[in-house]
This record gives structure tokens, sequence and C-alpha cells, in this order.
């Protein structure tokens, strides 16, 4: 483990470095003398308690402290599907058939670790799974947040490891080497649903305009006379235009501003309760300001489109066919 952190630290693009221990294994109640294919396959990840480079939320308990031994915090949705609660025992079996007793005093909620996460204090995963101080994961915090940098780290960090003759697995126990490469999988995973919602947010979009249009057409019906009214008294065709164009981004605007309050618990429901439910994994709700303006631009050129053919026919409507209208 030392090795590892002097080696990582050598690199001026690393802020800070931590060595961690991670296997693969399962877990099942200590009543279960033997192993059955339908216990919980876990990612058993060892690391310090004061860990400062893996920031989880924790839903339900509390996290590890320095004097926890055979504890660990899971993930919210193993936890659920097992049916544990806080204080209850979990015989945890890696791929060895080592096995241990742990008590859950915790669970988390974690995006990039995944769902069947199992965390526990290194010490206690080292001794009775690996060799003292022997680590298996390296994690590292850069000084800078790009991709690129991110990218050249890891393949600087593989180079130092290979030629101290430590060997490198091509991806963590994440799936992936770097947060960017974390964050693609993961969207790459939820890429399908987020196409299928704005293809219906577009579908939504179009059949509101359609509306809009309509509206906009019975109103130039039904205001016939006071439009002949306006030409009688001299407004242009211009001045009709954008009168009536007027009205619809209002309509448009209105619309935003109503939706907006009801679309913010809609959205948060569908993300943690709909999502999650259907994806058999927990999503975390983030309102963001950048949607809702997106989303006003789109609504005025929407209105502005719906609104030109009304405004238009308005237009051409004559002071004599206004006065003959009844």
């Amino acid at each position: 483990m030392a090795l590892l952190e002097r080696t990582a630290l050598t690199n001026d693009k690393v802020a800070d470095v931590e060595s961690w221990f991670s296997t693969g294994g399962s877990a099942r109640p200590p009543e279960q003398a033997e192993k059955e294919v339908t216990d919980a396959r876990v990612r058993i990840i060892g690391q310090s308690a004061d860990t400062a480079l893996y920031n989880t939320e924790i839903v339900d308990g509390r996290w590890l402290n320095d004097t926890d031994t055979y504890s660990i915090v899971a993930g919210t949705i193993v936890a659920a599907e097992q049916g544990w609660e806080i204080g209850d025992q979990v015989l945890l079996s890696d791929n060895a058939d080592n096995e241990m007793t742990v008590t859950l005093v915790g669970t988390h909620f974690d995006p990039a670790g995944g769902t069947n996460t199992v965390l526990m204090p290194l010490t206690t995963l080292q001794r009775e799974w690996g060799d003292f101080e022997t680590a298996n994961l390296v994690v590292m915090q850069l000084t800078e947040a790009a991709a690129a940098d991110q990218a050249t780290a890891v393949i600087e960090l593989e180079n130092d490891l290979a030629r101290a003759g430590i060997g490198v697995r091509p991806a963590s126990a994440f799936g992936a080497n770097t947060i960017d490469e974390i964050s693609a999988n993961l969207a790459e995973g939820l890429a399908i649903i987020i196409q299928l919602l704005a293809v219906m947010a577009v579908v939504i979009a179009l059949v509101g305009g359609v509306g809009l249009s309509g509206v906009l057409s019975l109103s130039v019906l039904e205001r016939t006379r006071e439009i002949g009214v306006m030409r009688a008294i001299g407004a242009s065709s211009g001045q009709v235009i954008r009168l009536f164009i007027g009205e619809g981004i209002l309509l448009g605007w209105l619309s935003w501003l109503i939706a907006i309050p009801l679309s913010i618990p809609a959205a948060w429901y569908l993300s943690t309760r709909g999502l999650s439910f259907v994806l058999n994994s927990t999503l975390a709700y983030q309102f963001s300001f950048q949607g809702p303006l997106i989303w006003l631009a789109i609504i005025t050129v929407l209105a502005i489109l719906a609104s030109v053919f009304p405004a238009r026919r308005a237009s051409r409507v004559s002071v004599r066919e206004s006065l003959s209208y009844s």
C-alpha cells in the first residue's frame, strides 16, 4: 500500500491518493449454512473510515468509524432486496469461499459504485481475506478535473506501477478508471429512457402548439368585428399580426409559469419512485435551472410559430368583411 501511495504521489497531477481493497462475493443470513444461487451478489470494498476521497450519501444508520471492525455499510437496493435492517448480521463470502460475519450499521446511496456495494473497514478486510497492508485498488484525487487530465494520469500511473512490477487491471471495481468514464457508463444505461422522454416532450410540445394555433384561430373568428374596427381606425396589417403573436406568446408564457411548480414534484416522483422501480436502482433527483430556461425559449419559439397562421389570417380581414360578419 505504501508503494502505491509513493508511486502515485510522484505525479504532480495527484492531490491525494488512498489504497483500498476490493473483492467480489456474496451475502446471506448467518443461519444459512451453505451458499445458494439466490444469495445476493455483492462488491465488497475495504476503505478507511476517515476516507477523504469517497463521499457517499448515508440513507439510514451511520457511516463507519475508527472503532468498527466487523461492520458494513450496504447499498440501499441490496439491503432492501435482502430485507436487511440496521443491526442485522450478514454472512459475507468471497469467491475463494472465505467467510466472515459482519453487522450492518448503515445503508448508503452511491450511483458510481452501483447498488450492490458493501463497504467495510480496510484493515478488517485485509486481515481476513488479504495480506497485511495489501491493496488492489488505488483511488486518486487530481489537481485538475478535466477528462483529458484524468485519462493521462491513469496512463502514467499504470506505467509507473508496471515498471514497479505491479500488475494493473483494465478497469476498477467501479467498472471504469475515471469519474468521466463512470458518468459516461451511467449515462449510456439511461440513454434509451432519456431519448424516449425527449420524444414524449417533443410530441407534447407539438400538440400544445397545435392547440394554441386552434385557440388563436377561434379568437380571430370571434373578434372579427374588433379587428375590423382596428383596421377602420388605421391599424396596419403588421400591427394586427404583432397583436395576435403577442397574445400567443403570452399564453405560452402563462403555461410555462403554471407548469414549473407542477413539474418539480412530478419529476421528483418520476425519478425517485417510477424510474427507480423500473430500473431496479436508486436515482437521485436534482433540479436544473437551465432546464426551465431552455424550455421557456422553446415555448416562445413554438408560440410564435403557432401564432403566425392565425395572425396572418387576422391581418387579411377587411373593414367590409368585419362589418358584414354576424
